[in-house]
């Protein structure tokens, strides 16, 4: 069983905190500063602050069962939390077939680098219109409300990506990092052993693969 590796389509903003003289005045301030505004430090990325480095040449498929060339493949990576409750992820994603059909959950660390069941609250909708018709892009999903962690939780963690319909044809890309080799932290399943819905799965190990582009926050 190998994972499927397709070629894509190739296809900062900067905030500066100005205040104004009269409003420093106003308020006492003794001096103003302004400079580039920069967003908080992720929990972790493989892909830059945002994931905008990553391979956008190249992504595995994540697709329905019913599709021909990589029936059900979902991916999984494994990530430490450092016991922050989580607000969102971002992936580098592209449509293959089919747009705006791409799921993610958290799920539960355990033992020995295995998979558990989902995180309460851990199922993450995409924002917006991602990934696009052409190219790829970095696609940011949320869950309803960020994601305490607890037992079980506090560590590792792992993201999957699945195909939301699960039984049908479609497919998506999940573009790969730049260099993040895989150690016993990347799983997949596809074929007659995968339901498509990242539960429940019998998981291979993708040691040595590029794992996917990914950022938790």
């Amino acid at each position: 069983m190998k994972l499927t590796i397709r070629n894509c389509f190739f296809a900062l903003a900067m905030s500066l905190l100005i205040v104004s003289i009269a409003a420093a005045q106003e308020l006492h301030v003794g001096h103003i500063q302004s400079g580039p505004l920069l967003p908080p430090a992720p929990t972790f990325t493989n892909c830059g602050t945002g994931c905008t480095s990553y391979n956008t040449g190249s992504g595995y498929f994540v697709s329905g069962t019913a599709n021909t060339t990589t029936a059900g493949q979902v991916l999984a990576v494994e990530f430490d939390n450092k016991g922050k409750p989580i607000t969102k992820v971002i992936e580098a994603n592209a449509a293959f077939t089919a747009v705006h059909s791409l799921g993610a959950v958290l799920l539960k660390g355990e033992p020995n680098e295995m998979i558990g069941g989902p995180v309460l609250g851990g199922t993450l909708r995409v924002v917006g219109s991602c990934p696009p018709a052409t190219g790829s892009a970095p696609c940011t999903y949320k869950p309803r409300r960020p994601v305490r962690t607890g037992t079980g939780t506090k560590d590792s963690m792992w993201l999957c990506q699945y195909w939301m319909n699960a039984d049908k044809t479609g497919a998506g890309l999940w573009m790969l990092s730049i260099s993040d080799t895989a150690t016993d932290d990347f799983a997949f399943v596809n074929g007659a052993s995968s339901n498509g819905t990242c539960l429940n799965e019998t998981w291979s190990t993708a040691n040595g693969a590029i794992r996917p582009a990914f950022e938790i926050n």
